[in-house]
């Protein structure tokens, strides 16, 4: 199965802001961060 990481993040946002788990929220925002950075670095063709 292939995605974006965009989408699941998207997912994972909605899924641990509709349970309330604020430790779980700020672990999806850094991991955003991460990746968000990760792209901005990569050169891609």
């Amino acid at each position: 199965m292939l995605t974006r990481w965009d989408a699941l993040l998207e997912l994972m946002e909605r899924v641990v802001g509709g349970a309330g788990d604020r430790d779980a929220e700020i672990g999806v925002g850094r991991l955003r961060e991460l990746i968000d950075r990760m792209d901005a670095e990569t050169c891609w063709p």
